[in-house]
């Protein structure tokens, strides 16, 4: 049951638009983005292309197109092989998305401490869906040791910055005593001066 309600937050994480880009986007893939609502066949081919060039943006988007088979055929190992390329490449989103496949395991085995890790690197940057997706693991004892003032921390700065997400699991999870708020309070100061205020 934990690894689906992991699985479905996660998912969501993705149809919320993910991160904000740490790299700029390129004047080419973007676009081919806005090629891609009148033909999207070429728009995938293009993005395939500019992903062939190393540009982890255009990796992402081109993992994400096979992935939903838009405009390409619907492959989702293929999809895991530009994803994990962008994610290598630093690419906030490819991160997130490598961390949901590898929790679900489409397109590849399923691997709930390389998802944490994943996660783990896309919250740095800092991502507010990230930190959520890292911090519903961490609550969870998914991919690794469970550390639930850790885990309530991150879900609330992600909440604070801005992840509508992370709002609603902060609405379910219990109150904390003064002592726990103490710890919670703790954890967050040193995220922050670590990364600064996730986004």
């Amino acid at each position: 049951m934990r690894k689906v309600a992991i699985a479905v937050l996660a998912m969501l994480a993705l149809s919320m638009g993910a991160a904000a880009a740490a790299q700029p986007v390129k004047p080419e893939v973007e676009a081919t983005l806005k090629r891609h609502d009148t033909d999207p066949v070429r728009a995938a081919r293009d993005m395939g292309d500019l992903a062939e060039d190393g540009d982890p943006v255009a990796q992402w988007y081109y993992g994400m197109y096979l992935l939903n088979g838009d405009g390409v055929d619907r492959d989702q190992q293929a999809a895991w092989i530009w994803v994990k390329r962008s994610a290598e490449g630093g690419f906030v989103n490819g991160q997130i998305s490598a961390a949901v496949m590898l929790a679900t395991g489409e397109g590849v085995a399923e691997d709930d401490v390389a998802a944490r890790e994943w996660y783990r690197k896309a919250s740095e940057q800092p991502s507010a869906h990230a930190l959520r997706g890292l911090g519903t693991m961490l609550l969870t004892g998914e991919g690794g040791a469970q550390d639930p003032f850790r885990g309530y921390a991150y879900i609330e700065m992600a909440r604070d910055g801005g992840d509508r997400n992370a709002g609603l699991i902060m609405q379910r999870l219990p109150a904390l005593t003064s002592e726990e708020r103490q710890k919670v309070e703790a954890i967050k100061v040193e995220w922050k001066r670590a990364f600064g205020d996730p986004r």
